[in-house]
């Protein structure tokens, strides 16, 4: 009987202890694209870490021209996004992804690296 006890406390608490929370978003990661125009090669690259923080930089012909951060958090197909230059500007853009592509309203479809 102590052994039945004891085998279903570690289930309970193996229910208890793995939430919903823990999943990791599927945004996490670093997305990028890249172009090629008039001879020069553009590479844009965002990249969203687990503790809802990100950037973005944006390198020409493989010299980083452009970087910014920011904080992120989805509801649904939403991702808001607050600049860390300027918290007072509030992005909220629809997106989805599918496989290792990442699309975000208005923008070209980017590839998970």
């Amino acid at each position: 009987m102590k052994k039945v006890f004891i085998f279903m406390f570690v289930v309970a608490m193996s229910f208890i202890s793995c939430s919903k929370d823990d999943a990791i978003d599927p945004l996490v990661g670093t997305w990028t694209i890249s172009v090629t125009e008039d001879g020069v090669f553009y590479l844009a690259e965002l990249t969203f870490n687990s503790d809802n923080t990100g950037n973005y930089s944006i390198y020409e012909d493989g010299i980083q021209e452009e970087s910014n951060f920011w904080t992120w958090s989805t509801s649904k197909n939403i991702l808001t996004v607050i600049m860390d230059e300027d918290p007072t500007d509030i992005e909220d853009i629809s997106y989805s992804i599918s496989g290792n592509e990442l699309t975000i309203e208005g923008q070209p479809v980017y590839t998970r690296k």
